[in-house]
């Protein structure tokens, strides 16, 4: 599966799972860790990793609470050039 979009303007973005992976492996997390601390299961975060399932808001705000960033660095959607 295509970890990586293309967009508008014709910039490569991460996806969601990729952005959620690369932070758990830098915070040293294993999947069943993540879970845990997010209230969810290990299956759960591997379908998200791998972009297999749509996340809810309510996960995605755990998930970025246990991972120290915020929904928008996981999503990609803030602006960094503000």
């Amino acid at each position: 599966m295509q970890k990586y979009l293309e967009n508008k303007k014709g910039v490569m973005i991460m996806t969601v799972g990729k952005n959620v992976r690369i932070r758990r492996q830098k915070l040293g997390l294993h999947q069943s860790e993540l879970a845990q601390r997010a209230g969810t299961t290990q299956a759960q975060i591997s379908r998200l990793e791998n972009d297999k399932s749509n996340v809810s808001v309510n996960l995605l705000r755990k998930v970025s609470i246990v991972l120290r960033c915020s929904v928008n660095d996981l999503i990609g959607t803030e602006d960094k050039s503000a």
